[in-house]
């Protein structure tokens, strides 16, 4: 069964999102929950993936446990074996 995850954006970056991940510095964050990746950005970008390898973690937002429970998961692609793993498992992506 594929997971979907949203990842927030400006919409100048979607098509480039959708073509071509890049990594930076500190990855490429990718959440479960819609309202909380519209958080991010006025566009959003959906891929629909099976199992990968990444690193999951709690949002942080504030270093405070308690907020980054409410916030959420993240999904994030920190190197290149993520990103191939990722591309291997990936099934679709649009926009919404």
């Amino acid at each position: 069964m594929s997971l979907k995850l949203y990842h927030g954006c400006k919409a100048i970056h979607v098509q480039s999102i959708m073509d071509d991940i890049k990594i930076s510095g500190r990855g490429f964050f990718m959440t479960p929950s819609l309202e909380t990746a519209k958080e991010y950005g006025s566009q959003v970008v959906c891929f629909e993936v099976e199992d990968f390898e990444c690193y999951i973690s709690t949002i942080d937002k504030s270093g405070n446990p308690t907020e980054d429970l409410k916030s959420g998961l993240e999904y994030v692609l920190q190197n290149p074996k993520h990103l191939t793993s990722f591309y291997k498992a990936l099934e679709d992506v649009y926009k919404l």
